[in-house]
């Protein structure tokens, strides 16, 4: 488990990175765009007439109170991600901590002399529990099926021959013939109705067997369903939702800047990152609702075992019950 726990926590240390990548170069663009106004608004305080000549937003050529809104909102862009990357460096700073710590951990079980490793002990840990889990039916229980089983077949005995195997010496006079009748209908009935007491502990007691057999593989089902979802993986989905998002926002703000004063050389680069940025989108999606996909399988199937062992468990607790109630009947 802690294997599982650092490989994620590194997975999400490198998407927190890249985040920080991705809004950084939002940030320099954002810087870009609010020198580029702010020089537009300059020029156009000290002339007006080149207003037409020095503005990087269309909407904004013939009205300056157009322009100072955008100067004002580029200016904010700029505060707002300068926040927002100091509040991603915090969290990486934590994740980096927190990676450390487990690496060492990790470093430290694997490295005791005559001992295990971290993964070595995991695969002991599920032996040994799967082991526990199949050890369902003990000896003592099988034991007592045997005598239960032992003990029907010779209630059933008794009431087919009244309490001894049949001899011709019963044959031989009618009084007898009949005494002996009459001793065998109450034998009979008497060792029937033992008979089905046992009979139906034997039913109950083999049910209970059964219950406790599926309670067995449901639980060992349950262990290999959780050992494939990976710990923090939600955590992970949340930061890679967040770069998605940033990449899609660095596309939008990419096709949004005016070529107005740029270069072809600019623009023909900033083509080029709009077109790897959207291969990047398009990979990730994908990737994205793959492993959605997996996941939500195996959460279903999680949910639809742990629905299973609550309805078994519920049978076995009400077999045993009346398992108990007809071994009373029994004795008594």
């Amino acid at each position: 488990m802690l294997k599982e726990y650092l490989v994620t926590a590194q997975d999400d240390l490198e998407a927190k990175k890249e985040i920080y990548n991705v809004k950084e170069q939002r940030l320099v663009l954002a810087q870009d765009e609010y020198s580029h106004l702010y020089n537009t608004l300059s020029g156009w305080k000290s002339s007006r007439t080149s207003l037409n000549s020095n503005s990087s937003v269309g909407s904004t050529k013939y009205d300056p109170d157009l322009l100072k809104a955008d100067v004002t909102h580029a200016k904010d862009r700029v505060a707002r991600l300068k926040w927002e990357l100091q509040q991603i460096s915090a969290e990486m700073q934590q994740q980096e901590r927190g990676v450390e710590k487990l690496t060492r951990v990790d470093e430290k079980l694997s490295g005791m002399n005559g001992g295990y490793s971290v993964t070595q002990a995991q695969g002991i840990l599920t032996k040994i529990r799967q082991i526990q889990m199949a050890m369902s039916s003990s000896e003592k229980e099988k034991m007592e099926l045997m005598q239960t089983l032992a003990r029907l077949k010779e209630e059933f005995l008794l009431s087919r021959y009244g309490g001894s195997s049949p001899d011709v010496s019963t044959l031989s006079l009618n009084q007898d013939r009949s005494t002996t009748a009459s001793q065998t209908d109450l034998r009979g009935e008497f060792g029937l109705s033992q008979s089905r007491y046992i009979v139906e502990k034997a039913r109950l007691r083999l049910q209970c067997d059964e219950a406790y057999q599926k309670l067995s593989d449901l639980k060992k089902k349950l262990a290999t369903v959780e050992d494939k979802m990976i710990p923090g993986q939600t955590e992970s989905d949340k930061d890679r939702l967040l770069l998605l998002q940033e990449k899609d926002q660095l596309v939008r703000e990419l096709r949004s800047i005016d070529p107005k004063g740029r270069s072809e050389d600019e623009m023909t680069s900033i083509r080029q990152r709009i077109r790897q940025l959207e291969q990047d989108l398009q990979t990730g999606m994908e990737l994205s609702n793959k492993q959605i996909a997996e996941r939500l399988k195996l959460q279903n199937e999680k949910t639809s075992i742990q629905q299973q062992l609550s309805e078994t468990t519920k049978l076995t607790s009400q077999l045993e019950m009346q398992l108990k109630r007809w071994v009373r009947l029994i004795s008594s």
